[in-house]
């Protein structure tokens, strides 16, 4: 623990000396003074009854019927969406530099000199970029959350509670900052993948609309495969409106509070952490079939990732169920050898809970193995709809 608190104040110490962590706050408190000048709500009554936006008069009704309430249940719903892309790019722009400038010439000298650990290292940088940019959440959504109470005396905490969606975000992509900033040691190429990646699984949101315009069954099966593997940052955006909204939240929205994409977003950004950490890394993939060649899998190779394809393709362009079944069995009895022998910090077993719907793949071995799996090997098991039995060992 000394060594995580010494290179978190390193961190800390290093934001300070190069007027990032100035530079960070005076922009999130430049936003909060404009948002604080520019609404003026006149209350009479617990109702409206006259407001004011960047100086200019609201048109309101002759009877003042709205409630403040409902008024600021809609303002912070629609409001939060606006904190999520700020937080988020103000926290990748912060905190995208703690890798690469620790390889620069003097200061990877100085760390080299020390009895640490690279996984050590980079786990602290880590923790410390989160506890910045978590600060900055913080600080932006309390303030603005503390100015509503102050100008309303209307009191949402889910408003401030979706600062942890904002965080788990962050979180994620951060890691990915971290893999970047190991493999290429520049803060410009890890804070332009990061946004590039942040916006381009946005798009992928229309992920079924996009798949249905291409021509080739493989380009549509990449793009429903990039969508599930990528951050689910269009769907956590919708996410934090649908959770400020609580019950007045529309039914489009409030479908999205599922547990799919914050684990498969988070799922993303484990691996990212653990290949940056130079963890030893294995997917065993039950549903994809050997012969289709995509992106994830040539990317996974390049980070040194173990990737097993051992699957037949989708049930639905199966000819033979039974031979699907047998080919099922033989991915679960290569996974669990691989758990078994502990070579690998992280498994990742890629849609195993349809075989195990399915009755294909007992869910009773798979928890078998994963209680009894060596201490340091953590297992992800990805796919809809886990098994009861599963979810508890989990």
């Amino acid at each position: 623990m000394k060594v995580l608190y010494a290179n978190i104040e390193d961190v800390m110490r290093e934001a300070a000396a190069r007027w990032t962590l100035l530079a960070y706050f005076l922009l999130s408190t430049v936003f909060i003074l404009i948002f604080a000048s520019a609404i003026n709500l006149d209350i009479v009554d617990g109702a409206l009854a006259g407001a004011k936006l960047f100086g200019k008069d609201v048109t309101m009704p002759a009877d003042h019927s709205i409630s403040i309430e409902k008024l600021v249940l809609g303002f912070e719903s629609g409001f939060s969406v606006v904190l999520y892309f700020l937080c988020t790019f103000l926290a990748i722009f912060a905190t995208a530099h703690l890798v690469p400038r620790m390889q620069e010439k003097g200061t990877i000298d100085l760390y080299l000199s020390r009895p640490v650990s690279r996984i050590k290292l980079l786990l602290s940088r880590y923790v410390a970029g989160l506890i910045l940019a978590g600060s900055n959440v913080v600080y932006l959504l309390g303030s603005i959350w503390l100015i509503v109470m102050w100008k309303t005396h209307v009191v949402h905490p889910r408003f401030f509670v979706a600062s942890a969606v904002i965080l788990l975000v962050i979180a994620t992509l951060l890691a990915f900052a971290f893999l970047v900033g190991v493999v290429t040691s520049s803060t410009a190429v890890s804070i332009m993948t990061t946004y590039g990646l942040f916006f381009f699984a946005l798009m992928l949101v229309g992920h079924d609309r996009i798949a249905a315009a291409v021509s080739k069954e493989w380009q549509a099966w990449l793009i429903n495969t990039m969508y599930w593997i990528l951050p689910k940052t269009a769907e956590l955006g919708q996410a934090v409106i649908a959770f400020v909204s609580g019950e007045q939240a529309p039914e489009r929205l409030a479908s999205v509070l599922t547990p799919a994409p914050f684990l498969t977003t988070a799922a993303f950004g484990l691996v990212m952490r653990a290949a940056a950490r130079g963890w030893k890394i294995a997917v065993v993939q039950f549903l994809k079939s050997g012969k289709w060649h995509v992106g994830e899998e040539d990317t996974g190779r390049r980070l040194g990732v173990d990737w097993w394809t051992i699957g037949e393709g989708f049930t639905w362009d199966s000819k033979d169920l039974s031979e699907d079944e047998a080919v099922a069995q033989q991915a679960w009895a290569h996974a669990r050898a691989v758990i078994g022998a502990g070579e690998h910090r992280l498994v990742v077993l890629d849609e195993i809970t349809y075989p195990m719907n399915w009755g294909w793949i007992d869910p009773t071995e798979v928890v078998d193995a994963i209680s009894s799996r060596p201490e340091d090997v953590n297992v992800v098991a990805t796919g809809r709809d886990a098994p009861a039995v599963l979810v508890e060992v989990a």
